[in-house]
């Protein structure tokens, strides 16, 4: 048991990131100040129409920004970065970043490209670093993953130890994370261990990167033309091999994406990436080059509509096209939620002619970077924490922790699940569930934070499936008088002869009904809602359709 003051309490809040893969955000409070761990956003699932990304609700923090002492970031990884430029605009106030120096390059990238640079101040920190923020004494460890730089930290208060993986492995680059090390944190106590648990469905232990190399390095060898590989911008690790494989079976790189690009700029500052200009072509002289003398690194193995890949799947993209002969790896695994949009890809890949290899068909084409059970429990064994709480993944995921926890020595009632949004309180070693503050998703459209709500998401939905049904009116301003017959134009329906007999009977039902009226009493308020309302009875009655029904009144 670590040793929290029996009078202090801090609380811990999951901003986002349980429940859910994605917008890793959680608040820590003591002694009246705030710390954030985390800062990350989501990808928007299908019928969010229009979004461009999913970020948490920060408002109670914003409420309270004089008491914030800083933001501190695990790694580098859109779920756990992605949301740092909105956050920062709300803020609307220098904010200090602390993190490693992959990590805050790839943020400074990312706040170049939002103009919101001006809001950062950066502290790099390395693994076995400690610093004190306020009430709060931060430690950080090295952990695997597929990204250089992850960390995972400790968290120290007067009220007791909070052990925080981020997203972890036990294999690294370069071995394996010190489990003696790890054991003497757990010796020395922890009151609450916050884990990753996004692969806790995955039995034994996730392989090392160089799983993933020897296969990318065979399929590169044996490819008989251009070979295509999309693995998320992020994964530095997997990048670096590529233009090592690349440059060892002689072939060029040419990168496609704009994330990869960035990334590939920040790791060569860095040192993490060690490749000769040469070794890079532009993608428009790469279309004109012989095909096996190409590699091309594509974003998109998420499926993202506007992504690399997928704009070549669909013969959209401006410079290059797949063609029969091509050897496409999608060296990733999709994100829950974004298995239809990755299928949905490789369907079209397999219609223009390309060898499609992906992880359900080749194993080994890509690993995870997150621990799997057995490392899960390994984990829990060496720190011994009085209570285990699972992030970073769905509701089934956390069941599944629950019960590993359990039978690696926690206390089943000491396995509690997190809330977005509620409270936990740490206070004289025992730790309970408290009230709620606000909390949930915020929608960004464009540079828009929080301007769709689901209303806007319903009238979307509703364009996008029933189609649009505009009736225009001209009233005279001065008398109230309809000067002409109402014109309907239809965008979006059902054929046209299906629908034609129902447009021209609205139109005809829309005239008598305003006929009808005293034009003295008329005005545009009232002309509009009984425009739509008769308009959208007719189109229900005659052809079975509720199109959205958009009333247009010029006065004139």
């Amino acid at each position: 048991m670590a040793k929290g003051s029996r009078n202090s309490s801090v609380w811990i809040t999951a901003l986002g990131g349980v429940g859910e893969v994605g917008k890793n955000a959680t608040l820590i409070e003591c002694d009246g100040y705030l710390l954030l761990l985390d800062c990350g956003s989501q990808f928007p699932s299908p019928e969010h129409l229009g979004v461009d990304l999913i970020i948490p609700d920060f408002s109670y923090l914003l409420s309270r920004q004089d008491k914030f002492v800083g933001l501190v970031l695990t790694h580098a990884h859109e779920d756990h970065i992605g949301a740092v430029p909105f956050f920062l605009r709300q803020m609307g106030t220098r904010v200090d970043i602390h993190g490693t120096n992959l990590t805050l390059a790839m943020v400074a990238a990312k706040m170049r490209r939002h103009r919101e640079d001006q809001f950062a101040r950066f502290h790099p920190v390395g693994p076995g670093d400690t610093i004190e923020l306020g009430p709060f004494r931060v430690t950080f460890f090295s952990v695997g993953h597929s990204i250089p730089d992850a960390t995972a930290v400790l968290v120290e208060t007067s009220a007791g130890r909070l052990f925080f993986t981020g997203d972890f492995k036990f294999s690294t680059e370069t071995g394996e994370i010190d489990r003696t090390f790890l054991s003497r944190i757990g010796d020395r106590g922890v009151d609450i261990l916050f884990s990753d648990c996004v692969r806790v469905e995955n039995p034994g232990r996730t392989p090392p990167e160089s799983t993933v190399v020897e296969t990318l390095d065979r399929i590169i060898r044996e490819a008989p033309g251009r070979v295509i590989i999309a693995s998320f911008a992020s994964n530095l690790s997997r990048v670096r091999h590529v233009l090592s494989i690349a440059q060892r079976r002689g072939r060029k790189v040419a990168v496609a994406g704009r994330g990869l690009q960035t990334s590939i700029e920040v790791g060569t500052d860095l040192g993490y990436i060690d490749a000769p200009a040469s070794l890079f072509v532009d993608v428009a002289d790469a279309e004109r080059m012989p095909a096996r003398e190409i590699v091309v690194l594509a974003t998109g193995a998420q499926g993202e509509p506007a992504a690399a890949l997928s704009r070549m799947a669909v013969g959209d993209h401006r410079d290059l096209r797949v063609r029969e002969g091509d050897t496409v790896v999608l060296s990733s695994s999709p994100v829950p939620g974004n298995e239809e949009s990755v299928s949905r890809t490789i369907d079209n890949l397999f219609r223009r002619g390309a060898d499609v290899i992906w992880s359900a068909i080749e194993p080994t084409v890509h690993v995870s970077g997150h621990a799997a059970r057995e490392e899960l429990g390994d984990l829990v064994r060496l720190l011994h924490p009085s209570y285990a709480i699972p992030l970073h993944g769905e509701y089934r995921m956390q069941v599944l922790y629950r019960r590993l926890a359990i039978e690696n020595g926690v206390a089943p009632k000491n396995v509690p699940f997190l809330e977005i949004g509620r409270r936990l309180r740490l206070k004289g070693g025992k730790a309970e569930l408290d009230d709620s503050v606000p909390a949930g998703s915020i929608l960004v459209d464009g540079l828009e934070i929080g301007g769709i709500d689901e209303a806007v998401l319903r009238d979307r939905k509703h364009l996008a499936e029933d189609g649009i049904v505009i009736v225009s009116i001209a009233m005279a301003r001065d008398t109230g008088e309809i000067l002409r017959p109402p014109e309907i134009i239809a965008r979006g329906v059902a054929a046209e002869s299906r629908v034609a007999p129902a447009l021209e009977a609205a139109c005809q039902a829309v005239e008598r009904a305003l006929r009808r009226l005293d034009p003295a009493e008329l005005d545009v308020s009232f002309v509009q809602n009984r425009v739509h309302e008769v308009a959208l009875s007719v189109l229900r009655q005659q052809s079975g359709l509720r199109p959205l029904v958009l009333p247009v009144v010029a006065e004139v």
